[in-house]
């Protein structure tokens, strides 16, 4: 990404922290081998708890499907959701730690009307590998092509990883995790004085076996 604040000094720091690791959701695999349902935004989508952080609810994110997508849409979408899970606060954590595992998958299609979408589906298992929410969405492409990968911009990039932000937040949010880490946290007033936190670099994600080494600052997984 080139715009904003995917460029910055920051966000590059974020990245680092995402190193590659071995795939730890062995039994999590429920998201490609059920891609035949419509992706389409669940009508039930959780509302985020204006009184809850998602990042009471630790996950453990992949990237999975890698192997039918662009590797530069792979590097491009894992960098944007990097950043709109962070600013939206996922805590990503180490799969030994995480309280939830994500499987998130990206796809490009031909339309039903003649068009081209973008899309991602999101499964979301608790810690005894349960399928726990399926969240989905996709928007509208420009244009047609024999290859629909051709007509995934950076924008569209950004719009499809911000919406499963949104939703992955939202979800979280009303875990009993993060209602309990709410209750549970004391209310601190900060005085003008005080130092700002300092920035928080992410823990490892996911990968699976097979990936390059240099691929990719996520977590693709199958």
């Amino acid at each position: 990404m080139g715009e904003g604040s995917l460029a910055s000094p920051a966000r590059l720091l974020s990245c680092a922290g995402l190193c590659l690791a071995l795939c730890f959701l062995g039994g999590c695999n429920e998201t490609t081998g059920s891609l035949r349902e419509p992706i389409k935004a669940a009508a039930n989508a959780p509302a985020r708890n204006p009184n809850a952080s998602p990042r009471g609810a630790s996950v453990a994110l992949t990237l999975t499907g890698v192997e039918t997508v662009p590797r530069g849409v792979v590097s491009r979408f894992s960098e944007a959701l990097a950043h709109a899970v962070a600013v939206r606060e996922v805590d990503v954590a180490d799969p030994k730690l995480a309280k939830y595992f994500v499987q998130m998958h990206l796809t490009a299609y031909p339309a039903g009307d003649g068009g081209t979408a973008l899309a991602y589906v999101c499964d979301v298992f608790d810690a005894k590998k349960n399928r726990a929410q399926r969240l989905s969405d996709d928007i509208a492409l420009k244009g047609t092509s024999g290859d629909p990968w051709s007509l995934v911009d950076d924008k569209a990039v950004e719009t499809i990883a911000a919406r499963s932000a949104d939703d992955l937040a939202a979800f979280l949010s009303n875990t009993p995790e993060a209602v309990a880490a709410a209750n549970a946290a004391p209310t601190i007033i900060a005085r003008p004085s005080e130092a700002p936190d300092r920035v928080r670099v992410p823990a490892p994600v996911t990968t699976s076996p097979g990936m390059p080494s240099d691929a990719l600052s996520f977590a693709p997984a199958r």
